[in-house]
Order: C-alpha cells, then structure tokens, then sequence
C-alpha cells in the first residue's frame, strides 16, 4: 500500500498570528548561517530577507553572487522556513534545500485549511499576514503553532511531506517550462473571429430590421420577447432570463422562430472564444516569446484539484469549430517535436468503486467491461448487446450524477426526461448498485459527524469552512460531503502521477518535459524519436499509482497540437 496511507488522526487546535512589529534588517548573513535552520522571505526576485530563531534578520541581494554562493553551501544541510515554495522554486533566484528540509506555511497552512488558500490566511491567523523582514521574523513562530495542529493527525502530515510539498518541484518547472503558442496562427484566429461576429451581427440585423447591442440582456430580452414574440421559458428580478439554456430551448423551436436565438447564441460563443481567449492568450503569447506561463497551483482548492491561473490552461474550450481552432494554435515547440499525453479513465467512478465497495462495479472495472454499458444493462435489465447509445447516455449521465449530488430534478433536465422517470432510474440504479446509495448516505452522516470530508488519503476538507456552496439548491454541504472525498482522492492519484513521471523524465528523457496537467490528464512534450518510449513510461507511471481495489487505467495520445491530445 501507498505509505499515504497512515492511522485516522485526531482535531487540533488552530494558532493566532503574533502581532508583527517593524522588525529592521540590519544583521549581517554570514552569523546566521552558523544557524541550522533559517527563514527565507523573497521580495520581487530582487532582494531577500534571512532570519534565524534568534530574531535576527539580514537582507541579501539577489544579484549579490557571493552571497548566494554562501546560501547555497548552507542549503546543503540546512532546513528552510518560507511562504510559497512553489513560488520561490519557480522565480528560480535563491537556493533553496531539499524538500525533505522545506517547511512551507503556505502549504502547512493549506492542508488544515483548504477552502482558506491565498489572502485567505488573515482568517486562521486573525491578523494580516506580516511582510518582508516582518514575515522572515514571524515564519517559525507561525509554523510551529500549525505544526502543532498537523501533529495531531499524521495523515496529514504524510500527505504534506509526500506530496504536495514535493510537487512544487514539478509545478514549477511547468511554469517555468511554459505551453507554446504558434502567434500567428492565433492572429489569423483573431482577424477570422472578428469577421465572423460582424457578420453574425449583421445578420441579425438583417433579419429582424433593426441593430442591437447583443451583449445587453435587456435588448437581447427585448428583442426576442417583446418584438419577436418568442416565449418567455424564464423571468429573473430584472426581467426576461437569456441565459445559454433559455437560448439553447428557444434555438430547438421550428424555423424561423429558433433561427435568431440560434444566431444570437453563435454571437455569445464566437465573443467569447475572441475575448475569453483568443485575445489574452495572443497577448501573453508575443509577451513570453512564443511562450504562456502558466501558474499551476495545488494550494488553491478546497478539494485538492490543481488550478491553474494567469491564464488558466485548465479551461480552454474544447467543443465547437472555433475551440478545435483554438486548440490547433497550441503545438510543439520545434518541427521535430510531439505531444504525447495520457488521461485516467473514469477515475472518479473507479474510487468511487473503491469506497463504495459495490462488487458488480469492482468486477466491472478489474475485468476491463464499459462500465456505462454495463450500469445501463443492470439499470434497463438488459444484455449489454441490446443496450442503445442512448440509454448508455443515460447511464453515464447517472454515473457522473451521483458523484456530485444530482438530484432526479437534475437529471431529469440534463436527460431531457420527466422528473418522475428520473426519479425511477435512480431508484432503480439503487436497487441494483444498494452498496453505492449506503455509502452516499453513510459519508453525509460521517463527515457531519466529523465535522470534515475525509478522502482515501486522508485529506481532509473541513465543512464549516465550506464557502463556495451558496446558491446551489438543496443540501450543498451534502454534495461537498459526497464528492469531495471522491474527487480529493482521485485529484491525488493524478498528483502522485504529475509527481512521479516529472522524475522520470528528468532521469530519462533530458529533452522531454512535462507541459500541461489537466485534471485526469498529463501533457508532455518530447522529441518525435522518443514518443514510443514516453508514452510508454508515461502509462506506466499512471497506472502505478495502484491505491485502490480496482486497476487505474491510463489512455494515450499523441499529436502536434492541443486538438489532437
């Protein structure tokens, strides 16, 4: 077993921030090297601030090369208190130690507190975050209080040495590393979007006798319900909804009622692929030399899944003429470079089988069967031969449903259904899968109990730290009780993966590296002679990551743009 694994740990306290004086640097560095352990603060990777436990603090100048040498022969041996390692690892200015000889607040902090990632601190500590010297003289003090948390549940503690403190290395150097834009080809993308939203507007124009901003839903209301008649499917506070599934119901009705909702929904998707992407992208493109930087972050989300910002690479678009365009600008680096990828299969559904225990779905998966074939075979009562792709549609809609929560309301909207049938189907997917509804209902009562979500990890998130569920229907904290253990776990085992294939390459593929992670998914850049044997390695590397009671199966790709990956 993975040594994630340890025993259930026990609830800690939380600590306060001391309040920070103005603490002056005025300290030379070479006394405080004589220190087995030193905090180390960055400032805009021009200066730094040092301090020892002694209260002592020195500020060093990044382009000071003797005293970055000096820094460097401590770090040898020394043990480094900071806030944001990734950060510091990615800027790439001042040596830093081993990971075993990180300790992270950012991180330590992450872990006790997940939903409170970033500014967010200022609420565990009840006090800003100090800065500069201030921070460099309040690190230990701070990490010892949350190390006094952390030790009293180990798992986490694992999780924080075994993981998310040693994938900084591999996040950073994807940042550094960078996704490669073709610029002109997202130039010749622009001019083409551009036209094509003129002469979206201009029909439109065109057919109902008048120019409209189509970006205001109070004209876009008024034109399709009050000039064009059209029925109102739903009202707001403000009036008439355009939302997408409003325009996506009024587009179905028959020609030429559906014909200007249907262009009017074109406009929105062409605006925001220009605006949303196009342009920022081309920008930070010509800004980077052919390259986008993205930060990935797995300090940034209550369950544990990696973010990415500025931009987020995570959330290109995928469907739709214009997001394959989109996605075809992003290619290898060089001619004789490749794209070589793989993606987990089913993963939440996969640990889901694990927790749940339920065996026709463990004998699904250990047998390499389509579980959605299969779960519509055991829910419809059918041989897997005469199921139709509309009712494995059904089925799969279902699977994934579950893991967040679904109601039949929902599902009977997502199906295009009756509530009452969709209310059948769960009904009858429980009857046939009862292990999977027990553990639905027994993680609510655990994690209520606990006060927290618990993953197979033991991750944990705290519940009434929660604050991304309002608005959501009925029960939120239910469906973060439900699939956040499920999506933690599954988040890990692609970490781990991220983790463990960044080490191989660097062992064994010196011209590879790792370019994209996306969520169940790991994109790397190689050379063309070397795609057989990364992709290889690659599978083997996810597939490794054997925690569960079912085997992870990892699919792959190769191609020369996003598109084809």
């Amino acid at each position: 077993q993975s040594s994630l694994f340890a025993p259930e740990p026990e609830a800690g306290g939380t600590p306060h921030a001391e309040t920070a004086s103005e603490v002056a640097a005025n300290s030379a560095l070479e006394p405080l090297l004589e220190s087995p352990e030193l905090a180390l603060v960055p400032v805009a990777g021009e200066k730094a601030f040092v301090a020892d436990r002694a209260g002592l603090v020195s500020e060093i100048s990044a382009s000071d090369g003797a005293m970055l040498d000096k820094l460097a022969k401590w770090a040898e041996s020394g043990v480094v208190y900071l806030y944001g390692y990734r950060e510091a690892l990615a800027a790439g200015v001042f040596p830093l130690p081993a990971d075993a000889r990180v300790r992270d607040l950012e991180t330590i902090h992450y872990m006790l507190h997940p939903d409170r990632g970033g500014s967010a601190i200022e609420k565990t500590l009840g006090a800003p975050l100090p800065q500069g010297a201030a921070l460099a003289a309040a690190l230990f003090s701070l990490y010892d209080g949350m190390q006094l948390q952390l030790d009293a549940a180990p798992e986490l503690g694992k999780l924080m040495t075994e993981l998310d403190v040693p994938l900084s290395r591999a996040l950073a150097s994807l940042q550094r590393g960078g996704l490669h834009a073709d610029a002109e080809k997202l130039k010749k993308l622009e001019a083409d979007l551009t036209a094509a939203i003129s002469a979206t507007e201009d029909s439109i124009a065109e057919t109902v006798g008048e120019r409209i901003n189509l970006n205001s839903p109070k004209q876009v209301g008024g034109l399709l319900f009050e000039k064009l008649l059209l029925p109102p499917v739903k009202k707001t506070k403000s009036g008439y909804s355009t939302d997408a599934s409003v325009l996506e119901e009024l587009a179905r009705l028959p020609e030429p009622l559906g014909t200007v909702p249907g262009k009017i929904l074109e406009f929105r998707e062409q605006s925001k692929v220009l605006s949303g992407f196009v342009e920022p992208f081309l920008k930070l493109a010509q800004e980077g030399n052919g390259f986008i930087h993205s930060t990935f972050d797995q300090l940034a989300t209550g369950t544990g899944r990696l973010a990415s910002r500025d931009p987020n690479v995570q959330n290109m678009p995928v469907f739709g003429g214009w997001a394959d365009r989109f996605r075809e600008c992003f290619t290898p680096s060089a001619p004789e470079r490749t794209f070589v990828a793989a993606d987990y299969s089913q993963i939440e559904l996969r640990v889901l089988a694990h927790l749940c225990g339920e065996e026709r779905l463990l004998a699904a998966f250990r047998e390499g069967r389509d579980v959605h074939m299969e779960t519509a075979s055991w829910v419809f009562g059918l041989p897997p031969e005469d199921i139709t792709p509309e009712q494995r549609r059904f089925a799969k809609v279902v699977n994934f449903g579950l893991l967040y929560g679904m109601s039949a309301h929902g599902l009977a909207q997502r199906l295009g259904i009756s509530r009452l049938q969709a209310a059948s189907m769960v009904e009858r997917y429980f009857s046939v899968l009862p292990r999977v509804k027990n553990y639905l209902e027994e993680s609510i009562k655990a994690a209520k109990a606990a006060g927290y979500t618990r993953s197979i990890f033991g991750r944990r998130r705290p519940l009434a730290e929660v604050s991304t569920v309002e608005g959501r229907g009925n029960n939120p904290i239910d469906r973060v009780a439900v699939n956040t253990p499920i999506q933690s776990s599954a988040s890990d085992i692609a970490k781990i993966a991220l983790m463990r294939f960044h080490e191989v390459v660097n062992r064994e593929f010196t011209d590879a590296r790792i370019i994209l992670q996306i969520h169940d998914s790991i994109v790397c850049e190689c050379k063309k002679s070397d795609a057989e044997a990364v992709e290889k390695r690659l599978v083997e590397t996810m597939e490794g990551v054997s925690v569960l009671s079912v085997p992870v199966k990892a699919e792959p790709k190769r191609g020369d743009s996003l598109k084809e990956v």
